[in-house]
C-alpha cells in the first residue's frame, strides 16, 4: 500500500530515529510526508487509527499543517473527529502555539472546498469542539449545510448535554443562517431549543435565545413528526417564561398534536389545570 514504516510507529525516539538518526549512520531519513496509495501521510494514519500520541509528535515536528489526501481529507477533518478530552489534550496546546500553521490550515480548507469545509463545521458541533467551530465562525461558509441526520451546526449545538456555547451559538445566529431548516425528526431551530431546554438552561441558555429566534423569521407554530409545537414542549416543562414568550409572539395553543393533545394537555395534572385555565380565559 506504499506506506513506509513511519505508518506504523509507536515510540517517539523510534520516530525520531528513522526520520534523522540514520543519517549519522549514511542511510537517508524517511520522508514525513511520503504518501501511502489513497494519498495518507502518517499522520493522516495516526490520527484516523487513533494513535493520538504518535500524531501530537508528528503535528509538533510536521512543516505544513495543510494536507489532504486523494479523497480530500484534510488533518482538519481528522483532527474534528478526535474525541474532545483527547484533542484538548493531546492537539489544542499545539494548534494554540503554531498560530501561523493552524490560520493556513483553516485558511486551505475553505479554499480547498466551501461545501467539505462546511461539513466539517457541522462535524465539529457534533463533536462540541468549540476550539473548531469558534474559527470556523470567522469563515464564509455555508452555515445551513446539514449532516447525515438533516441537523445543521445550529441544532447540533443545541443538543449540548454539557459546555454549551451560548455566546458561539448566538454569534452564529448573526450569520445568515436558515431557523426553519428541520432535522429528521422534522423541528426547527425553536423546537430543538424548547424541547432540549431543561438541559441547556442550567449552561445559559435562556428565553431570549428563543426570542432572538423568533426575530430571526422562525414557523413558531411548526410542528415535529409527532405533531408537537415549541408551545407543547414548553408546557410539558412547564416552563413559564417560555411558555409566556411564545404566547406573546403570537404561539397558537388551539394546535393538537399526533395524540390530539393540546399544548396544555402535555404538562403534568397540577399544571395543566393552571394552563388551561390561563389559555382558556
Amino acid at each position: 500500500d506504499q506506506s513506509t514504516a513511519l505508518f506504523y510507529v509507536y515510540d517517539e525516539e523510534l520516530f525520531d530515529f528513522l526520520t534523522k538518526g540514520v543519517q549519522k549512520h549514511g542511510f537517508t531519513g524517511i520522508d514525513v510526508n511520503h504518501r501511502d496509495f489513497e494519498g495518507n501521510t502518517a499522520l493522516h494514519r495516526c490520527l484516523r487509527h487513533f494513535n493520538s500520541y504518535m500524531a501530537r509528535v508528528m503535528l509538533l515536528r510536521a512543516d505544513s499543517f495543510v494536507s489532504f489526501n486523494e479523497k480530500g481529507e484534510s488533518l482538519l477533518a481528522c483532527l474534528t473527529r478526535v474525541d474532545l478530552s483527547i484533542f484538548d489534550l493531546y492537539f489544542k496546546p499545539v494548534l494554540v502555539e503554531q498560530v501561523e500553521k493552524t490560520r493556513l490550515m483553516f485558511e486551505a480548507e475553505l479554499d480547498k472546498s466551501k461545501e467539505r469545509a462546511s461539513q466539517i463545521f457541522v462535524e465539529a458541533c457534533v463533536f462540541l469542539n468549540l476550539f473548531i467551530v469558534e474559527r470556523m465562525l470567522a469563515m464564509e461558509l455555508d452555515f445551513n449545510a446539514q449532516g447525515y441526520n438533516g441537523k445543521t451546526g445550529l441544532l447540533t449545538l443545541m443538543e449540548a448535554y454539557e459546555n454549551f456555547p451560548a455566546k458561539l451559538v448566538l454569534q452564529l445566529l448573526d450569520k445568515p443562517v436558515d431557523v426553519n431548516i428541520r432535522d429528521i425528526d422534522g423541528r426547527n431551530a425553536l423546537l430543538m431549543l424548547v424541547l432540549k431546554f431543561p438541559t441547556l438552561k442550567p449552561q445559559g441558555a435562556d428565553v431570549e435565545l428563543a426570542r432572538k429566534i423568533i426575530e430571526l423569521g422562525v414557523d413558531i407554530d411548526q410542528v415535529d413528526n409527532e405533531g408537537n409545537t415549541a408551545l407543547h414542549y414548553a408546557c410539558k416543562i412547564a416552563d413559564f417564561d417560555m411558555i409566556e414568550a411564545l404566547v406573546e409572539k403570537g404561539a397558537d395553543f388551539r394546535i393538537r398534536n399526533k395524540r390530539g393533545l393540546l399544548c396544555y394537555q402535555m404538562a403534568s395534572w397540577g399544571v395543566e389545570q393552571i394552563l388551561a385555565t390561563l389559555f382558556t380565559t
